[in-house]
């Protein structure tokens, strides 16, 4: 995502990730992975918030892999949830996505 980032910064796009990681260990990869300010990382450890889009694996703690884009206006206009945890939705497809709310990406 971190390639992108300049893109989503033109567009007025935020992301955010929610996980059930510790607040420490997303800060941890934000910094690793050189991200800014359009990234913004949520830890939810009960997955509280995570379990009203998505939730965890059948009996187990690790949460679904989930991106959505919400428009100005609230509503989704992109999601994607995974069964493979290794599996993302690609920079790409997000940039995209963002760019159908009608926001200009990139220009």
């Amino acid at each position: 995502m971190g390639k992108i980032e300049a893109d989503l910064q033109k567009a007025g796009a935020i992301v955010y990730a929610l996980s059930n990681e510790e607040a420490g260990d997303l800060q941890k990869m934000k910094d690793i992975e050189k991200l800014g300010d359009t990234f913004v990382f949520l830890s939810d450890k009960q997955a509280q918030g995570a379990k009203l889009y998505v939730g965890p694996y059948e009996g187990k703690t690790i949460l679904k892999p989930a991106t959505f884009v919400i428009g100005k206006k609230g509503s989704i206009v992109f999601a994607y949830v995974g069964e493979d945890y290794k599996a993302r939705a690609s920079a790409q497809t997000v940039l995209d996505a963002v760019k159908k709310t009608g926001m200009k990406a990139g220009k």
